[in-house]
């Protein structure tokens, strides 16, 4: 499952 490559494209712009 892609999630954590998801979740590691939707942290950095989140931790913005």
């Amino acid at each position: 499952m892609p999630i954590l490559l998801f979740f590691s494209f939707l942290l950095p712009p989140l931790n913005t």
